[in-house]
């Protein structure tokens, strides 16, 4: 039972990987890819992070910027997914 669940994990970890880390060169994987952009809009936060990151050797402030701008925007959005839920709570009650 123990061998079998060893030789499930790859499977899983592998599904839960992300983009990003398969761009450090891992196996059957094309390297040079610094991770998948689903909508590709520009100047959206995950492009920025990855631009950013390109150029880090000269100017590491750019990806720290664009990393706190996107924590900041998560927080945001969860405060406010937060407050609409206790109003929302509230008059249901």
């Amino acid at each position: 039972m123990v061998a079998h669940a060893r030789q499930a994990a790859p499977a899983r970890v592998h599904a839960l990987s992300l983009p990003g880390v398969a761009a450090r060169g891992g196996r059957g994987r094309r390297r040079g890819r610094g991770g998948e952009i689903s909508t590709g809009t520009r100047g959206g936060i995950g492009r920025l992070v990855i631009e950013y990151s390109r150029e880090a050797t000269a100017d590491p402030a750019k990806v720290y910027t664009a990393m706190v701008g996107a924590a900041l925007l998560g927080l945001a959005v969860a405060a406010l997914v937060g407050i609409a839920e206790f109003a929302l709570s509230r008059r249901a009650a």
